[in-house]
């Protein structure tokens, strides 16, 4: 299977660097900066074109794999050249329509549900791999793609894809934001992150036994009104955080205290 690659960020550079492990012939590359397509190309290994035109995307392929930010979508796909070649993007919030423009037969997604940095290494043979397509064809041969790098591969509507792309932002976006907080409080007060980071991995492993809703504790489910008022307190200096805080204090109390 040969594919061509554009845009060389996050996503790209551990799927391109997989997709390369598994076999995969990755044709040509591009990226506006032409020197991430290098540095990618060194990444995986063996010599691939790189351009930073999209004219120039001309080598022969199977798939056009779409890694760059959703708004530029529309923008790109009308520039590609081989117009019989699939197209597909790996976006989790855009719809498969975003790439029909009238004239591409065969357009479909191809959407990696992970978060991913250059800095971490992702272990990819086990994340969900949401595809979509127009047709027979797409479909199959981009749950083949897939297959060559995970065992977990699905058959997701655009429509139920924006729902688990909501829902990663709350898990992973949202919740790295709160540790991001938790970070600076305790930096302030000449406290190590380190402290933290036996509880965040015990929260994250606890919900692989038990669902989230049974794992929930803290003041908030207790309706711990003593400490809850303490924490207020503490935060009242950091007025944005502290408005996170009572949201968050909120939601809880509904949820539970309203179940009991």
């Amino acid at each position: 299977m040969k594919i061509t690659i554009v845009g060389t960020g996050n996503v790209a550079w551990h799927i391109g660097h997989h997709l390369a492990k598994k076999g995969v012939h990755i044709v040509q590359m591009y990226n506006r900066t032409i020197a991430k397509a290098h540095e990618l190309q060194h990444r995986i290994g063996y010599p691939i074109p790189c351009t930073d035109i999209l004219d120039e995307l001309t080598i022969p392929t199977d798939i056009y794999l779409l890694m760059t930010r959703d708004d530029v979508l529309p923008e790109i796909v009308a520039q590609l050249p081989l117009k019989n070649a699939i197209i597909a993007h790996t976006s989790g919030s855009s719809a498969m329509a975003v790439l029909g423009n009238g004239y591409n037969a065969n357009i479909g997604v191809w959407y990696p549900f992970q978060t991913f940095s250059k800095g971490k290494e992702v272990i990819l043979d086990t994340i969900p791999f949401c595809i979509e397509g127009n047709n027979e064809n797409v479909r199959t041969t981009l749950f083949a793609l897939a297959s060559l790098v995970s065992s977990n591969v699905h058959y997701i509507d655009s429509q139920q894809r924006k729902i688990l792309h909501l829902t990663a932002i709350y898990t992973n976006n949202f919740a790295n934001h709160l540790f991001t907080i938790a970070e600076e409080l305790v930096t302030i007060h000449n406290l190590p992150f380190d402290f933290l980071r036996p509880l965040i991995q015990e929260t994250a492993q606890k919900i692989q036994e038990l669902s989230p809703s049974l794992s929930q504790t803290g003041p908030a489910k207790r309706n711990d009104l003593r400490i809850l008022q303490q924490h207020e307190n503490l935060l009242a200096e950091y007025p944005e955080y502290l408005a996170i805080y009572q949201l968050l204090t909120t939601s809880i109390q509904k949820k539970y205290l309203t179940n009991d």
